[in-house]
């Protein structure tokens, strides 16, 4: 589980290191307590407000661990998520389903959720088509070989060191992987303060 645990979290890394929120990537940590991993990926704004690209960019990187978790570790997610991503049409929209109509629903993606809900209050549900537009976009980049050998070597280190720092990730050369295409934008222009 330790490296499906990683995987995910670099998932988060990745995706924001392919895009112009790489400036502000803080840290991803992996920690052991009572035999379970857990992870975390952090962004430091500061007192930034984010444009509407970097909201974009920044929904991407909250939706990423999960998508590469569904493709490449489907065995890990519940079969009611899997159910209503079919029947609902998407990884957010089946999430939002279920925590409204069956709380009691496994979720093994606390922190990935709470900042989709986030989302939600501030654009009024996951209905509108740039959503899946973004999960579409990081399923194909994640199917990608490239894009798989650079998660499992960093995953790796993450493995070994427990933490990996901003400094660190900012510095990496990831100028030959394809390309992550996002939208331009989720809504009408705007900036939102997160």
């Amino acid at each position: 589980m330790k490296q499906i645990v990683a995987e995910h979290e670099i998932a988060h890394a990745l995706t924001a290191m392919s895009t112009p929120l790489i400036r502000y990537i803080s840290c991803v940590t992996l920690t052991e307590l009572k035999e379970e991993s857990r992870g975390e990926f952090k962004f430091d704004f500061g007192d930034d407000q984010l444009t509407d690209g970097d909201v974009v960019a920044h929904f991407a990187v909250s939706i990423a661990g999960p998508i590469h978790q569904l493709h490449h570790h489907p065995e890990t997610v519940s079969e009611d998520i899997k159910n209503m991503i079919d029947s609902e049409g998407g990884l957010l929209k089946a999430y939002w389903w279920l925590h409204q109509n069956k709380p009691s629903s496994q979720f093994n993606w606390h922190a990935d959720f709470q900042q989709w809900r986030s989302f939600n209050l501030h654009y009024n549900g996951f209905s509108y088509a740039p959503y899946y537009e973004v999960e579409s976009a990081l399923s194909t980049w994640f199917m990608q070989s490239a894009i798989s050998e650079c998660i499992a070597d960093l995953s790796e280190l993450l493995q070994r060191e427990n933490t990996i720092e901003g400094e660190y990730l900012r510095g990496l050369n990831i100028s030959m992987l394809p390309p992550l295409n996002l939208p331009t934008q989720l809504l009408p222009s705007g900036i939102m303060r997160l």
